[in-house]
């Protein structure tokens, strides 16, 4: 099963709680995890805001989703006002880290984008000026990609808190290519095993401060979208494994620039059987050794479409 993180955006009063409600029903989900930071300030079933706590209540939210994410919830729903795209970053790498899918949703209703009318209807009493300062911070072009690479203003930089630590020499833990709709890959998934990844590939483990400042250097950036160009389907049942090969990596911001990969074998997990104990690690064997029932089927200018992204804390 895929598990989905939906961004779930909208000015207090634009129809946010109905929309949730839409998604769980599209999702046929009897009931998911919605998680608001308006939640903070629920005293007694009374809504008491207090704009000095607003960085603590961000912070407990994306603690919140944190665990969530960790006891393999979906689907999740972050239901803010996410009217800039970096308030939504947080989310959106752990969701990416755990290997979920990351949907937006926004609302629609004819008032979604009237001050006057939004400041009649939000249940939280929020004033007209308020609303219309979410207007005017309102941001369009609202993609997991521009997510990644959005930067916080620096007064609220402390909101995405630990979430966003690099180690001493500020080199992240492992530099990927995240498949970040994985409706790519499925006409070449064979589901074989009960627990399915298909997440991304490993450009780099625990990378060197030299190999990252070399990516650097070529002019990527994180958030930016990355070509995985496979040319072959390898599987085994008797192993438990299932992965696509992929020939190279490739960046279409760069004019179609090779990227560097660090994984000697480079791949992606599509499915794997637990009950043999297997592990995503484990289609490093798989391509590398030989099995009896060893299958190559190959594939003909197949390329998915990813995002570059930094992994923070593995």
């Amino acid at each position: 099963t895929i598990k989905v993180l939906y961004i779930v955006r909208g000015v207090s009063g634009s129809g946010k709680s109905t929309l949730c409600k839409e998604i769980l029903k599209d999702e046929g989900a009897e009931e998911g995890t919605i998680l608001s930071t308006d939640d903070y300030f629920m005293k007694k079933d009374q809504y008491v805001f207090d704009p000095k706590k607003l960085g603590v209540a961000h912070e407990w939210n994306q603690d919140r989703a944190e665990k969530a994410i960790k006891e393999g919830k979906t689907p999740i729903l972050i239901d803010n006002t996410n009217t800039t795209r970096w308030e939504a970053k947080p989310y959106v790498q752990m969701a990416l880290k755990a290997k979920y899918e990351v949907k937006i949703r926004e609302t629609t209703t004819p008032w979604a984008k009237n001050a006057e009318i939004l400041a009649k209807k939000n249940v939280h009493k929020v004033p007209l000026e308020a609303i219309r300062r979410m207007l005017d911070r309102w941001e369009d072009d609202y993609t997991v990609e521009r997510i990644l690479k959005s930067k916080a203003p620096k007064r609220h930089r402390k909101q995405q808190h630990h979430h966003k630590k690099k180690n001493n020499k500020g080199v992240p833990d492992m530099i990927q290519a995240v498949i970040t709709n994985k409706s790519n890959i499925t006409p070449h998934m064979k589901n074989m095993f009960p627990d399915t990844f298909g997440h991304h590939a490993t450009i780099a483990f625990k990378p060197s401060e030299a190999f990252y400042k070399k990516l650097l250097g070529c002019g990527l950036a994180e958030g930016d979208p990355i070509d995985l160009h496979v040319d072959a389907h390898v599987s085994s049942a008797s192993f438990g494994v299932e992965t696509l090969r992929l020939t190279h990596l490739s960046a279409p911001k760069q004019n179609g620039m090779t990227i560097i990969c660090a994984n000697k074998v480079p791949h992606v997990t599509l499915s794997i059987h637990k009950q043999k104990g297997r592990k995503p690690v484990d289609s490093n064997k798989l391509l590398s050794m030989s099995f009896n029932d060893k299958k190559e089927e190959t594939l003909n200018n197949v390329v998915i479409p990813a995002t570059l992204t930094f992994v923070i804390g593995n």
